[in-house]
């Protein structure tokens, strides 16, 4: 797996994407994430190349950091995003909607993923809408099923 880095800035949000392709038996054939940063810009920028305005505010985008597993568990891929969300405190993590992104996002809410060769203690993920069903995750609005376009 790439080394994760901590952020570069204390004002940049990160955001995180994951896709998961299940295969045929408990591993998946294909995941792959990627780290998004949108770093504030200077108010009366004018730049515009890679640069999202929203609220009257400028960003610049920039990618960070992206993974690809291969045969994965939805154990181990959980333990692959609770890494990435520990060094960069992300805002929001997308999935795709699809049989992949529900079967990984089953195993977020757990406090114990393994990762780093190791089993972990933390605080398990879920979205709003399934916080009923995992009173011991932290409630995030952080999570969703849903694609960004």
């Amino acid at each position: 797996m790439p080394v994760l880095t901590r952020r570069r800035s204390s004002q940049a949000i990160h955001a995180f994407g994951w896709d998961t392709a299940p295969g045929a038996t408990r591993k998946a054939d294909l995941n792959a994430g990627v780290v998004m940063a949108a770093t504030p810009l200077p108010s009366g920028t004018r730049e515009t190349c890679g640069v999202f305005r929203f609220q009257a505010r400028a960003f610049r985008l920039h990618p960070v950091w992206a993974v690809e597993a291969l045969g994965q568990s939805a154990a181990e891929l959980s333990g692959i995003i609770h890494r990435a969300h520990q060094r960069f405190g992300f805002r929001h993590i997308a999935f795709d909607p699809g049989d992949g992104g529900a079967w990984v996002q089953q195993k977020l809410w757990h406090d114990d993923p393994f990762f780093d060769g190791k089993t972990h203690r933390v605080t398990g993920l879920c979205t709003p809408e399934t916080a009923h069903l995992y009173p011991q995750a932290h409630r995030s609005p952080t999570i969703t099923g849903k694609l960004i376009n």
